[in-house]
């Protein structure tokens, strides 16, 4: 599942904006531009027609709701390749902040 926020630059918070729950079969770009574009059709027509203006942002489910608040890190994403390379940088940043957090409980 991917959940897209949309913001038409007039929202301070994300928790402001319009979103919805993607499901996928697998984690295919096509098929992401294609959901995104059939779930938001009604509402913002040209969706993913201009990519210039796109932020992605990727993050674990269980982690989502804290990183997803108000910060992340956006990322290019044009291709499945380049979608799959921003999961594994995602996944590569929260299995080192999770890291740090085991350490910090062992020297308590």
């Amino acid at each position: 599942m991917v959940r897209v926020f949309v913001d038409d630059g007039k929202r301070l918070k994300k928790s402001e904006c319009e979103w919805k729950d993607i499901q996928l079969k697998q984690l295919d770009f096509e098929e992401l531009r294609h959901k995104i574009k059939q779930e938001f059709r009604d509402t913002i027509p040209n969706i993913m027609d201009d990519s210039l203006n796109l932020r992605w942002t990727l993050v674990r489910f269980r982690d989502a709701a804290s990183l997803l608040e108000e910060r992340g890190k956006a990322g290019e994403i044009h291709s499945t390749e380049s979608l799959e390379e921003e999961t594994q940088d995602s996944s590569d940043e929260s299995d080192s902040e999770e890291q740090r957090h085991r350490n910090s409980w062992q020297k308590a």
